[in-house]
């Protein structure tokens, strides 16, 4: 009786490992090479479903209305932006030297966490769509449109599996474990 317990959990740690070597390209570097967790940005069908989920997210319109209270200037302070959260929905308004605002609206999201300037015209908005998976809107305030969208997620779970199966002995040895890893510090 005490081989089945071992034989069941086995085949789990084989069918977590495997899944992952599946997936394995969708990192730029494996998570058993990380030295922490990390936010990683995804590819293929993991990204397209992100930005499926985004775009019903989004709504961008004219609004004739007051920008706010702090506000946060562009770095050559002719525009500006102001963040207001209401009921769990998002609004950012945006004063572009018209006679009208932009109102970039964020519903059925999980969160903000970070907004800023990157220049003088373009905003960074990182979107959390959920605990682990969002997208980084970049904002072209001239244009009025998002440029681009990049999905992302938080890495915790790839770290600790990754870190955890490779040091069980079976799984040492393969490619991926052993995969030299390469690290700046």
């Amino acid at each position: 009786m005490s081989f089945k317990p071992f034989f069941i959990s086995s085949i789990f740690i084989y069918l977590i490992f495997s899944s992952q070597l599946l997936f394995a390209n969708q990192y730029h570097t494996p998570p058993n090479c990380w030295d922490k967790e990390r936010i990683y940005h995804l590819k293929g069908e993991d990204a397209q479903d992100i930005l499926k989920m985004i775009k019903g997210a989004v709504n961008i319109k004219h609004i004739n209305d007051i920008l706010g209270d702090d506000i946060q200037f562009s770095p050559n302070q002719a525009y500006a932006y102001h963040l207001k959260e209401r009921d769990g929905n998002y609004f950012i308004r945006i004063f572009t030297e018209r006679n009208y605002l932009i109102s970039f609206n964020l519903t059925n999201i999980h969160g903000i966490s970070e907004i800023q300037w990157i220049n003088e015209k373009m905003l960074l908005i990182r979107v959390w769509l959920g605990r682990i998976t969002g997208v980084d809107l970049f904002f072209d305030v001239e244009a009025e449109n998002i440029v681009y969208r990049m999905p992302f997620r938080w890495g915790q779970l790839e770290f600790q599996q990754w870190h955890e199966n490779c040091s069980y002995p079976k799984f040492q040895n393969s490619d991926y474990c052993l995969k030299p890893c390469f690290s700046i510090h």
